[in-house]
Parts: structure tokens; sequence; C-alpha cells
């Protein structure tokens, strides 16, 4: 059986991560390949994914690799590796390359799906963070949300969380504020301050029938300022990314900022995702 190795990606974090990892495993699920993702050592330490096997498994899987240093030995490995396995390495690029079961019109796209399909080598080197099977996305749901079901001591908190929310008749409308980078990122083009989104929250909630029956979830990557939203019906998220992740993908539609983050939990949850509209 063929091996996809997903070898390196953009860097990004979780939810850019999860896209990347899920497309492939849609993939792999669709041409009956196995998946296995060297660059997601820095995650899996929240889910049930078994981690690589022989060298890379015993020098990045481990505590270890959430330090710095491993995270540069981890790039010398991968870049050494892209090297001299040249003639099995699939780059994306920095452009959207689509796997089956979608069907790509790129010439160089065609030409690389087929070596795979065609080629005596059992395994295949991916590099990239934009490999993408939008239709692959929707084929093999079930099949990815078990394999990217969190670890029962994540689910449990999330649950704790979530339910007695739901047991009291609240709609959960998740928010999730991206700050961190956005601040400056695209010239600010994405960042709102927490004043802002609370006047996004407020003409929401203007517009629904039944305010009395909406529940804010707010999640983001800073601490969130409670003055800011102070006489609006909210709670907070529980403050990591893996349970604001999953705790978001539970409520009953998702809006925030444009990043991979919320559109993410509400592919798990399956539920709509709204973003905060561009800045003019």
């Amino acid at each position: 059986m063929k091996k996809i190795v997903i070898l390196k990606n953009n860097g990004g974090r979780l939810a850019n991560q999860l896209w990347l990892f899920s497309s492939v495993y849609a993939y792999c699920l669709e041409k009956k390949y196995i998946c296995e993702n060297r660059s997601f050592f820095r995650y899996y330490k929240y889910f049930n994914i078994e981690n690589p096997s022989g060298m890379p498994g015993l020098l990045f899987y481990n505590k270890l690799g959430e330090n710095k240093l491993m995270r540069l030995a981890y790039l010398i490995y991968s870049s050494v590796l892209k090297t001299i396995n040249k003639s099995t390495v699939i780059d994306d690029k920095n452009s959207l390359f689509v796997l089956p079961p979608d069907k790509t019109t790129i010439k160089n796209q065609e030409d690389a799906i087929k070596m795979i399909d065609e080629s005596n080598s059992r395994k295949f080197y991916f590099c990239g963070w934009l490999f993408r099977t939008p239709t692959g996305l929707e084929k093999y749901r079930s099949e990815i949300k078990e394999y990217f079901k969190p670890k029962k001591e994540y689910l449990d908190k999330v649950k704790n969380f979530i339910e007695p929310l739901k047991n009291g008749g609240k709609y959960l409308v998740g928010v999730h504020i991206r700050h961190g980078d956005y601040r400056k990122w695209n010239d600010g083009k994405f960042f709102y301050s927490f004043s802002e989104v609370r006047k996004i929250l407020e003409s929401h909630l203007e517009k629904q029938e039944k305010p009395e029956n909406i529940l804010y979830v707010l999640c983001s990557d800073e601490k969130i300022d409670d003055k800011s939203f102070k006489g609006l019906p909210y709670v907070k998220g529980l403050g990591s990314e893996i349970e604001d992740l999953y705790a978001l993908a539970s409520t009953n539609v998702i809006i925030g900022s444009n990043s991979s983050f919320g559109p993410w939990a509400a592919y798990y949850g399956n539920i709509p995702f709204i973003a905060f509209p561009e800045k003019k």
C-alpha cells in the first residue's frame, strides 16, 4: 500500500494544519493510501492519531516536540529529506493544489497525481499547505470527524461546558476573535478590537426575534476584556486552542474573524460560519 507523508507545511497554527491534514487524509481514503503527517508534531498530543513510526517518531513526537530547538531540528530534517527524495516530492508551490476525488485542470498537478498512481515508488512526500479536496471533505466527513476527534480529556471538558448552556434552552452563537498577529498582518485588515466586536454583536442581537434566547460563547487567542462586553448575554470559552475549537464546533452558529479557526470548527460541527465583514 502506498503512503502519503505530509512532510512540510507553512508553519501555521492548529486550524491551518487541520485543513491541510484533513484534505490529504480524505485523498488517502479515496485512493486507499496510508496517510502520515510528520509536520503535525506540535498537535498530536490533542488527538488519538497514531504517531509516525521509526526515527521521526522517536525524534519529534514527544514533549520535546514543543521545544523551539526541536522545531528547528525538524525544519532541518524535513529539508534534508525533501532534497534526497526529490523525485517523490509533491510541492504545492504556494498555490491551491486540487486532490482527488476533485479533478484538477492544471497540467503539473494532473501529472503529479498520475505519477503517484502509476509509480513503483511506495512513499511520496507532500510539501506545502494548500492541498485541498472540497468534495473529499464532504464525502468522508464522518471518517474525518472520527479521525480528528480529540482525546477524551478535552471532549469531556467541552461537553461539561456546553451541555448546561444548551440544556438551559439557549441558542448558542460561537464568536471567534483572533487578535495576536492580526493586529499587523495585512495592515490590520482583519483585526477587530473587542469594542468593535461588541458593536457587531449588538447589531446581531437587535435583529433576533427572540434575543432573550441568545447566548454568545466568546473565544479569543488573547484574554477577553469583560468590560467590553458588559450587558451582553455571553460566556467566555475554555481558553485553550483545542477546547475553544471544539466548543465552537458545538454551538449553533459561528461568527468571527476571517481566519481558518472558525471555519474548521464550523466544518467539524456541520454548522454555519459567518465572517466579520471586511473593513472599508
